[in-house]
C-alpha cells in the first residue's frame, strides 16, 4: 500500500457564498474530511449522477457529520439561493450535510483549473467531471476519484468506511492510492 498523495491546500482566503447565503472561505470545512465536486444546478445528467453516488457511499456507511460534502458551482451567475435549494429538493439532499457555494465567476476559474485540475474550454459547463476530490480535514487534497470508474468508486467507498468506522482517526495520515491521480 503505497502512501496517499499530498496535493496542494485549498485556496483558505478564496470567499464564496453558500446556498443559504453566508459569505464564507474555506476554512469553514476544516476539521473533517471533505469530498468536493464541481457541478451545476441546470445539468441534466452529470451532476446528477455524481451527487446520487456520492449519496449512495454515505448512506451505504451511515455516514451524518463525520465528512463534509461540497459542491462547487461552475455556472456562478445561475447558481443562487433558489437554484441550489432546487437542486437540494430534486436531489433529496440533507441540508445539514451537504454544501454548495458558488465562488463568483474569477474564482470559479481559478479554482477549476488549479485545485480541480480541470481544464478550460471557453465554456464554464465544460468545467464539471465526474471527479471527487479527496480533502483531509487540514484542507489538504489527498486524492482525485472519478466517480463513473469502478476502481475509483470502490476506493472511495473504502476511504468513507475506513474512516466513518473510526478504524482511523485522521486522513492526513491515511494510506492508499490515491484514486486516478495518475490520470490527471
Amino acid at each position: 500500500v503505497e502512501k496517499i498523495r499530498t496535493f496542494q491546500k485549498l485556496p483558505q482566503t478564496m470567499v464564496f457564498s453558500t446556498q443559504d447565503g453566508r459569505v464564507a472561505n474555506f476554512n469553514m470545512f476544516s476539521g473533517k474530511p471533505t469530498l468536493l465536486y464541481l457541478m451545476f444546478t441546470r445539468c441534466p445528467e452529470v451532476c446528477p449522477r455524481v451527487t446520487q453516488t456520492i449519496k449512495t457511499i454515505l448512506k451505504k456507511h451511515r455516514v451524518s457529520d463525520e465528512f463534509n460534502i461540497v459542491g462547487v458551482s461552475v455556472d456562478p451567475e445561475n447558481d443562487d439561493k433558489k437554484a441550489f435549494a432546487s437542486f437540494m429538493e430534486a436531489q433529496q439532499l440533507d441540508a445539514d450535510m451537504w454544501t454548495f457555494i458558488n465562488l463568483g465567476s474569477r474564482n470559479t476559474l481559478d479554482f477549476a483549473r488549479t485545485v480541480a485540475k480541470l481544464s478550460y474550454n471557453k465554456q464554464i459547463f465544460n468545467m464539471h467531471s465526474e471527479r471527487v476530490v479527496l480533502i483531509d480535514e487540514n484542507l489538504v487534497i489527498r486524492g482525485y476519484y472519478l466517480t463513473s470508474d469502478k476502481n475509483d468508486r470502490e476506493a472511495l467507498d473504502s476511504i468513507v468506511e475506513v474512516l466513518k468506522s473510526n478504524k482511523i482517526k485522521s486522513l492526513a495520515s491515511f494510506k492508499n492510492d490515491g484514486g486516478s491521480n495518475q490520470k490527471l
